[in-house]
């Protein structure tokens, strides 16, 4: 048995848990918990939808599957067998995180998270490149962290899901004081945009599983509370030529709330 709590969540692991307690050590916290998951090592079922991978929910069961896992989860409760791959235990991990926060109002988005600043951006934006400039030690992720709904506002958190399998470690909470979206030209720029381009760019970013009308509205409406409460802008920036020191000098000009 072990647990991890990541963005709040608390995720008690049961079984086969010896892989996941060596990648999620950092995030080993006891505590009453959001979900209780066994996993088990073996040749997972074939769902409805194999071999595609897949996220549905029918009254209230919600079942995950790829060729190298099959979860199912209800009422708190849930089970997945995979073939002990800890890529595969980590897929569903981001899969049940996402629908967990989701519910609260949360979400997992694609981006780096440096300070109170978010960077959302698709594929090959330019994340990992970004957090690489600004250094470990400023990054709560450079993937996947997690935009919660606070008192005030909202908090990003660190996760364990970071580029390339590597794995995260950063468990500070920040509040979320600005969104810059990551735009790739030659030219270099920031300039603010509107909430409503804003909510667009964000919900292009968010890591939705399960398509559903009922998730869709959740996602919108989290998303516009998400960019009406900080200042939003567009990035592009040349990071051949722009190191972390000069790029910082023009977020701070830019967003001077959230210098640090």
């Amino acid at each position: 048995m072990f647990s991890i709590r990541v963005a709040g969540v608390t995720i008690r692991l049961e079984g086969a848990v010896e892989s996941a307690a060596r990648r999620y050590a950092p995030y080993a916290q006891a505590g009453t918990p959001d979900l209780v998951l066994e996993l088990v090592e073996g040749e997972p079922p074939k769902s409805r939808r194999w071999p595609f991978p897949s996220v549905t929910r029918d009254r209230g069961v919600i079942v995950a599957s790829r060729r190298d896992f099959c979860a199912t989860v209800s009422r708190g409760r849930g089970r997945a067998i995979t073939r002990g791959d800890p890529k595969a235990i980590d897929s569903v991990l981001r899969i049940l995180l996402s629908e967990i926060l989701a519910e609260r109002g949360g979400m997992l988005v694609h981006s780096a998270a440096i300070g109170g600043r978010l960077f959302p951006g698709k594929t090959d934006a330019g994340k990992t490149t970004l957090a690489s400039l600004a250094g470990a030690s400023r990054v709560l992720s450079d993937e996947l962290p997690a935009v919660v709904p606070a008192r005030s506002g909202f908090d990003l958190f660190g996760t364990p899901f970071w580029g390339s399998f590597v794995r995260g470690t950063n468990l500070e909470r920040r509040r979320l004081r600005s969104v810059f979206f990551l735009d790739r030209h030659r030219r270099e720029w920031i300039r603010r945009i509107d909430a409503a381009d804003a909510a667009v760019r964000l919900l292009e970013c968010v890591l939705c599983f399960l398509d559903e009308d009922a998730r869709a509205r959740n996602f919108l409406s989290s998303a516009a509370r998400v960019v009406s409460s900080v200042p939003c802008f567009a990035l592009s920036y040349d990071a051949t030529r722009t190191g972390w020191r000069e790029l910082s000098r023009r977020l701070d000009e830019a967003d001077p709330s959230a210098a640090r």
